[in-house]
């Protein structure tokens, strides 16, 4: 009963600093870059925590390295499409997440990048994929698993007002949540997820 509680306690912590992580994006208050890293330093040992047993690392740590990669790529050719192809001078509100995440990567210099793509990534993947989608499996199937995890991220972007967050990671955060139920580690999301946001940051800046 102690254990089950004080996993239920890890659980509930790490679920309210997911949601103050949401407002602490949209507010995006003045050194946003060097206080985010480290406030998701202690997100994700809260979200560690909450996971509870100890995770392995996989016997194949290359494959799922090149499986993360190899996404990663191809979500940032996509994207890139999207934002100069079909955003390109357009004016329809589809595009202006493009617009706002296109001005915020202009602001980032190097080292803020690697906080990003080194602590804010990691903490977001073992919250979301890690302690809601291990949650949820006893509940629900992979699949589902997956929608589940990324409506709830999105609710908690909606809640703040932050609906161009909710919208840029509606098919995100579903690839890497299937990634997650697909490989069975969060190796594999964790690379892709980073590759994307940090090449995506990189490009529109």
């Amino acid at each position: 009963m102690g254990e089950s509680s004080t996993h239920v306690k890890w659980t509930v912590m790490a679920s309210v600093a997911a949601l103050a992580w949401a407002v602490l994006v949209r507010v995006r208050p003045e050194g946003f870059y060097l206080v985010g890293p480290v406030y998701c330093l202690a997100w994700g040992g809260l979200s560690w925590k909450a996971l509870g047993s100890p995770r392995r690392l996989p016997r194949s740590m290359g494959r799922e390295v090149l499986w993360g990669a190899a996404v990663g790529a191809a979500m940032v050719g996509v994207s890139l499409a999207v934002a100069w192809g079909g955003c390109a001078g357009a004016s329809w509100p589809l595009c202006q997440p493009v617009e706002t995440l296109t001005g915020q990567a202009r602001e980032l210099s190097a080292a803020a990048l690697a906080g990003v793509g080194l602590l804010v990534v990691p903490a977001e993947e073992v919250f979301w994929h890690g302690v809601v989608q291990t949650a949820l499996r006893p509940k629900v199937g992979p699949l589902l698993r997956a929608v589940l995890s990324t409506g709830l991220l999105c609710l908690s972007y909606l809640l703040v007002g932050a609906w161009e967050l909710a919208l840029v990671a509606l098919p995100t955060f579903l690839v890497w949540g299937g990634m997650t139920e697909w490989r069975q580690t969060l190796v594999a999301p964790v690379v892709s997820h980073g590759l994307w946001t940090v090449m995506m940051i990189a490009l529109l800046g």
